[in-house]
């Protein structure tokens, strides 16, 4: 399909990034798994690896699970 290729490399240039980004907040801070999820900038990152996709886990309030607008929860699925 064409604009596949372009699309692969934005993902791609995107977990760079996230990449980039958690490995500037480690080094800087030393900090332990559940501080990187608490405070990190990206969470926890585990980087792609060996046909295993890249993972992110990061913590939300539960503040966060109600619309601004209209109070309405909001439902996360993981997938």
């Amino acid at each position: 399909m064409p604009g596949d290729k372009k699309m692969f490399l934005a993902l791609q240039s995107l977990e760079m990034d996230l990449a980039k980004m958690a490995a500037m907040y480690w080094q800087l801070t030393n900090a332990s798994i559940l501080d990187k999820i608490l405070q990190g900038t990206v969470g926890y990152l585990t980087p792609r690896s060996g046909g295993h996709v890249m993972n992110l886990k990061y913590y939300i309030t539960p503040y966060d699970l109600f619309d601004d607008v209209t109070g309405a929860s909001i439902t996360l699925n993981e997938g």
